[in-house]
């Protein structure tokens, strides 16, 4: 497995720390907030090595994003490379610039 990048860590620890608890339902028909490319794009990491599924959440477009039991293979980041890392927006305004 190749080193996940450092936005895909960031987000599998702040999104889905708890694992297979963990989930995030985004996006849809009349959704105020939609992820932004560069949250999309570490997720998508996630989804490509197993560490998250997506699904289709209900009939408007709607999309659930589940951890799963391998997250726990991540290392973890300590404070200091989150508060370094981790400053950039998850979601963005629907219709809104993409940051």
């Amino acid at each position: 497995m190749r080193e996940l990048s450092i936005d895909a860590r960031v987000i599998a620890q702040s999104v889905f720390g708890f694992g297979e608890k963990s989930t995030l339902r985004v996006g849809g028909t009349r959704s105020e907030n939609v992820l932004t490319d560069r949250s999309l794009t570490a997720i998508n990491e996630l989804i490509e090595h197993g560490f998250v599924q997506s699904r289709p959440f209900n009939d408007y477009g709607r999309i659930e994003y589940q951890g799963t039991a391998k997250l726990s293979q991540i290392p973890k980041l300590s404070f200091a490379e989150m508060e370094t890392h981790g400053q950039f927006s998850l979601t963005r305004p629907t219709g809104g610039s993409n940051v």
